[in-house]
């Protein structure tokens, strides 16, 4: 029975870790995407499926075109540098303009804030200072281009707080990237014409993509890959769980053949008995289910705690632990059916026989 209960924890625990990091990645990054609430995310286009992760990249002139357009209220562009710190670190710069939602959300924790003029200045994140060991005054050197911390900042986004911000006007002159983005965010006038708003767009300049936050997190990005991957460990897991729920609760049943025959001889009903037997192992994997959530959060958040460098999510969505939990109970109805049709078939007679 602990056994049981073991190997539905451990199925379960495996499902809220590998689920919690890569749709709180997508979360994330979608948050990223969508600044301070904005609906459209204007990217370089792609043929489907053949970007790899590439984000690309558009000229930095479409910003002022697009606050030209009907039903748009605001247009945000966004610069991303990623680069390799070490073999252990992969650091991304946000190259923000002044004003930016983005610099809004950063709250400086230590330090000041950018000032104009400053090319080699970096506003560096929380995550990345405590995980790289840097301070206030101290430099870092990002492609070979050495730069000056001001400012350490939190935004409570672990993959941004993993980062660090510039000034978009210096980290395309530092960078080299001319006067282009890597994307622009766009805030409609209302939510109801997002749709009408991206065929505008895409219409008037077609070569670029509209994306919702999500779908550029996703899709433009390949992480619903790392998605499909956790759901098919995590099916793994599960499936071999249901298994261990089957085998216990069929040892159960032949244990308890005299109990039953019993049962049965007093009058309980078939369908009563089949209920007695799925109650037992709902019980069982609701138990494993518990357990499972306890160390599917205690994971990410060991690993939140090491890995201060990498992206983990800080928190767990309230829905993913629900449908762990109705996992858990599905575990125990899969398991637990064919031992209880067993049960409910049994002969009172043959069964109070039984040793």
């Amino acid at each position: 029975m602990l056994l049981s209960i073991l190997g539905v924890a451990l199925s379960i625990g495996a499902t809220v870790a590998l689920l919690g990091v890569s749709k709180g990645l997508v979360g994330e990054i979608s948050e990223v995407a969508s600044g301070a609430g904005s609906e459209l995310t204007v990217v370089q286009r792609f043929p489907e499926g053949l970007t790899f992760g590439y984000v690309g990249t558009v000229p930095g002139s479409l910003v002022s075109e697009l606050r030209g357009l009907p039903g748009i209220a605001g247009v945000s562009p966004l610069l991303l540098i990623p680069a390799t710190i070490s073999r252990e670190v992969v650091f991304v710069i946000y190259g923000v303009p002044r004003g930016s939602p983005d610099l809004a959300r950063a709250r400086v924790v230590a330090g000041r804030g950018l000032e104009p003029g400053e090319v080699r200045s970096l506003l560096l994140g929380q995550r990345a200072a405590e995980g790289m060991g840097k301070r206030v005054g101290d430099s870092l050197t990002v492609l070979g281009k050495t730069l000056r911390i001001v400012g350490i900042y939190r935004s409570g986004l672990p993959l941004e707080d993993g980062g660090g911000i510039m000034d978009l006007g210096a980290a395309r002159e530092l960078f080299g990237v001319g006067d282009r983005v890597s994307l622009i965010r766009v805030t409609v006038a209302s939510p109801r014409q997002a749709g009408a708003v991206r065929r505008a767009i895409e219409a008037r300049f077609p070569g670029v993509a509209v994306l919702t936050p999500d779908a550029f997190a996703r899709d433009r990005l390949n992480l619903e890959a790392a998605v499909q991957a956790a759901w098919a460990v995590s099916g793994i897991a599960l499936l071999l769980s249901v298994l261990t729920v089957a085998n216990t609760m069929a040892t159960a049943v032949l244990e308890r053949t005299r109990e039953i025959g019993i049962l049965l001889a007093v009058g309980w009903s078939r369908a009563r008995i089949v209920g007695l037997v799925l109650g037992e192992a709902l019980v069982l994997s609701a138990a494993g289910g518990l357990a499972g959530i306890g160390v599917g959060v205690g994971a990410l958040r060991a690993l939140n705690a090491v890995y201060t460098l990498l992206p983990f999510p800080e928190e767990v969505a309230g829905t993913l632990l629900i449908r762990a939990f109705l996992l858990a109970l599905g575990v125990g109805v899969l398991g637990g059916l064919l031992p209880a049709l067993r049960a409910s078939r049994l002969d009172p007679v043959e069964a109070l026989r039984a040793l």
